[in-house]
């Protein structure tokens, strides 16, 4: 609508002068008119009043601008009763134009403002179904950081932290590597400094996890599955897109959503938890450069907010190096979980030459070929390494022993 409109005054309003007055010291033109608003069933009188082009300079560029607007009238209410309105709208600074090159986001929602039932008019993007990210927590003034590699089609995730202080079980504050394994069920926990491997269960609790919910319901019983890549990012369902806003020096989409009862980290009761992921927002003139070499747009998480403002709750997390290049199986070798006594070392000669540069493809497309040869899980094939000579090609790995059974009673989905 017009500014006329949106102000309702003009012609078409049928307004009538009423005369000179003073409003704020200020010398004004007075206005009054008769409306009526068929949503609200209201009748009501407005009194405008205008600088005084002739004897007051405003401040903008107009010679006349709003100084107060003043409503008077009565709304029908639901159950037939009449009630009164009085509103006063006081102008101040009114100008004529908007800087938004240096305001952009004046006509976007203030952070952490939801609006229910907002028209969705940008979806969530699809994530890749693997990468690797650094990831920056702040928590009430303390920062911690955490590398972070998953991949979806072969259900593993990776997490190395450093833990702020000695938890029950590993009592360690060294560099640790969990390897989480979705597919038997167990995760590895290393000590990177000392070089101890335990081998645990994984739980409900686990980075990544996700439980069946009406399993759970039904019998207290619960499936263990791994989260996909937009339930890891918390993004699985009730966001809407709510604008672009600068995060880092970099233009974002912004998707918001209000969670019910969600799990605080070490809270004990869940909390109405409002929560924004701030996405690099790839039409917006930016190029983004993978590591594959590949000019192509692709999913970039930013930041992510937490506010939970029932248990004063905040939390901040910025996401570093995002890469959804194919992954280096490697990263999720558990060889030093085994002792020499579980570990079977071979080598396979394959006649013929093969470039330096093929070498890296060369075994990881040999470690899925064996292990699926052999039925068995990829990281039970570790160590692999490539010795050429003039006439063959050897490769060489070892074959680790079955995952302990240390998850007795479990379902993995």
């Amino acid at each position: 609508m017009s500014s006329s409109t949106a102000l309702k005054f003009g012609q078409q309003y049928n307004e009538t002068y009423m005369g000179t007055d003073i409003i704020r010291g200020i010398n004004v033109d007075h206005w009054r008119s008769c409306l009526h608003w068929n949503r609200s069933n209201a009748n009501f009188t407005v009194d405008y009043y205008f600088s005084r082009s002739n004897s007051w300079k405003t401040s903008s560029d107009f010679l006349t601008v709003p100084v107060r607007a003043d409503v008077a009238g009565a709304y029908i209410t639901a159950d037939g009763s009449t009630k009164a309105i009085h509103h006063i709208y006081e102008y101040h600074a009114f100008t004529g134009s908007l800087d938004l090159d240096s305001n952009p986001d004046v006509f976007e929602t203030p952070p952490g403002v939801i609006c229910k039932g907002r028209k969705k008019t940008k979806p969530v993007p699809d994530f890749p179904k693997q990468f690797y990210y650094r990831q920056e927590l702040l928590v009430s003034g303390i920062v911690t950081y955490i590398d972070v590699w998953y991949i979806e089609k072969y259900k593993y995730l990776r997490y190395d932290s450093r833990p702020l202080r000695p938890t029950n079980a590993f009592y360690t504050t060294n560099p640790v590597t969990e390897i989480l394994d979705y597919n038997t069920g167990v995760y590895f926990y290393k000590d990177n400094i000392l070089g101890n491997c335990t081998i645990l269960p994984l739980k409900k609790s686990s980075f990544g996890a996700k439980l069946n919910h009406p399993l759970t319901n039904h019998t207290g019983d619960f499936m263990l599955g791994m989260q996909n890549p937009l339930e890891l990012f918390y993004l699985d369902k009730g966001y809407t897109f709510v604008g672009t806003r600068p995060c880092r020096e970099l233009t974002c989409d912004v998707f918001s959503a209000i969670k019910s009862n969600f799990v605080i980290n070490g809270q004990l009761d869940p909390a109405n938890t409002t929560i924004e992921v701030f996405i690099l927002c790839t039409d917006c003139g930016l190029t983004i450069y993978p590591e594959n070499g590949q000019d192509v747009p692709t999913v970039v998480p930013v930041m992510m907010t937490l506010l939970a403002d029932s248990v004063g709750y905040s939390e901040t997390i910025q996401f570093y190096d995002f890469d959804d290049s194919d992954p280096d199986l490697s990263v999720f070798d558990v060889s030093s979980c085994y002792n020499d006594m579980s570990k079977l070392n071979f080598n396979l000669r394959l006649p013929g030459r093969l470039a330096i540069d093929r070498h890296t493809a060369t075994l990881e497309l040999t470690r899925l070929k064996l292990a699926e040869t052999m039925g068995i899980e990829i990281t039970r094939l570790q160590n692999l390494r490539i010795d050429i000579d003039y006439a063959d090609v050897y490769i060489h790995a070892s074959l680790l022993d079955r995952t302990p059974a240390t998850c007795k009673v479990c379902y993995i989905v």
